[in-house]
């Protein structure tokens, strides 16, 4: 009996194996815990029943194929995904498998090079007895795919989560998937069945397997290869479509920030007429709890700032207003003067992204609620400083803490944006929590001339 008659429901346990490192994530439909052994069982009696052909590569290539499709099935049937999610999960799955088995082949191509023990299994020709050579030969695979299989699960699969792989929609990767498929499936037949017993053969015994070990060692290549192209093509379109957003969204802060600019000139001028209206009006004739009560309602809108910037007046004087609408305890010593290097949309996207994302930070705390903002220099530096409670869980990711919104794909632009800006001037970022307690601080270097960058 051939081993490859053993090995094809183990080829098949092997390949679900891969394939649950990348669908682990996936979600499942009703009826999982026993929908999914029951569809591994079929496989594995079907792995069975399907014929084998030896010395067949067009054979060979079709019941491999089969047997792919097989899990690709089984993952429709158990998960409730989009079928592309669910394609990519079974690719990169059998891309791993055939990663390991080709490792497997490589040695034995170096074994056979370099003494007359060979651990082969898919040899066709030989026996399958237990013996020393068997058992030898089950352990060295046992070992290779267990090394493969936990690297992969360290490395691969916590990248398909972190860079969202499987909510990218890109076409390029399920193209270049379905291609990397076809090399897998067809080159393994050709290898396996084609060239140690036709274009090889006349070469002899040692040279033969000197390319056999070439092309395996090729194969492997190829394979991880494949592995990181369909991890960074996604990663780095994602990155540049956030890119390219975060610009767009700060190409925009300039018509808002004339807005806001306006609009607060404006009640910068009303407030200052409506206080000598209402001394004109009223004057003596309105008691002293009268005056206070409309004393403080006009101060909400006559809380200016002068810290010598504009922009940064503009930006406190509008998220001010925020906070005191949501009882927030808004606390500034700023030197805006020393903000001369940025240009005034930047200052305004910068400062309204950092206070924006305070804002939403602290108002679902309850009780005492208070954001801080400190703008000053220090040896060299000029240090912004933000604080702010918050509840819950803070989840960093790439740096930054991961939106709590449901909708992650459309949000999650704040920090980014402040990013951006941060590296445009060659400045650095630290994020830290600790006791309920949110810290952003950013520093850049002082330096004559920076306001040339503007």
């Amino acid at each position: 009996m051939s081993p490859l008659f053993w090995f094809r429901p183990v080829f098949i346990v092997l390949l679900f194996l891969a394939e649950a490192f990348f669908c682990f994530k996936l979600n499942r439909r009703k009826g999982f815990a026993w929908k999914l052994p029951v569809c591994i069982a079929v496989c594995i009696g079907l792995a069975f029943a399907i014929p084998y052909k030896i010395d067949n590569a067009i054979y060979g290539a079709f019941m491999f194929f089969v047997l792919f499709a097989l899990t690709l099935v089984t993952g429709i049937i158990v998960f409730d995904e989009p079928i592309r999610n669910i394609l990519f999960c079974a690719i990169a799955g059998y891309t791993v498998q055939h990663i390991a088995s080709e490792l497997c082949e490589l040695f034995n191509s170096i074994m056979v090079c370099y003494s007359s023990f060979r651990l082969d299994i898919y040899d066709i020709y030989i026996p399958t007895p237990v013996n020393t050579g068997s058992l030898l030969m089950i352990t060295v695979y046992a070992i290779i795919y267990v090394w493969v299989y936990l690297t992969v699960l360290k490395t691969v699969s916590p990248r398909v989560e972190k860079y969202k792989i499987l909510q990218s929609d890109n076409r390029t990767v399920l193209a270049l998937a379905a291609l990397i498929i076809f090399i897998d499936i067809i080159m393994s037949s050709i290898i396996t069945y084609i060239l140690p017993y036709t274009t090889l053969a006349p070469l002899g015994r040692d040279s033969s397997f000197i390319v056999l070990l070439i092309l395996h060692a090729y194969n492997v290549v190829c394979c991880v290869l494949a592995i990181i192209l369909t991890i960074e093509l996604p990663r780095r379109r994602g990155a540049e479509n956030d890119l390219k957003l975060v610009r767009q969204l700060n190409a925009s802060k300039q018509d808002q920030y004339e807005a806001v600019k306006a609009n607060i000139e404006l009640i910068n001028m009303k407030v200052h007429d409506l206080k000598h209206r209402t001394v004109e009006l009223l004057g003596d004739r309105a008691d002293g709890k009268e005056m206070n009560e409309i004393n403080d309602i006009i101060a909400i809108y006559d809380s200016a700032y002068s810290t010598k910037n504009e922009a940064l007046n503009v930006v406190l004087m509008e998220k001010s207003l925020i906070c005191k609408h949501n009882n927030i305890n808004l606390s500034v010593i700023a030197d805006g003067e020393k903000l001369g290097f940025m240009s005034d949309t930047d200052i305004y996207a910068l400062f309204g992204n950092i206070l924006d994302n305070a804002i939403e930070a602290v108002i679902k705390v309850e009780g005492g609620r208070s954001i801080g903002l400190s703008i000053k220099s220090a040896n060299s530096f000029l240090i912004i400083n933000a604080f702010n409670e918050f509840q819950g869980e803070l989840k960093m990711s790439g740096g930054l803490p991961q939106t709590t919104k449901k909708d992650a794909k459309h949000h999650g632009y704040g920090l980014k944006s402040i990013r951006y800006i941060v590296d445009k001037y060659h400045g650095e970022m630290t994020i830290s929590a600790k006791d309920s307690v949110f810290n952003l601080t950013i520093a850049f270097t002082e330096r004559p001339g920076a306001e040339n960058e503007r």
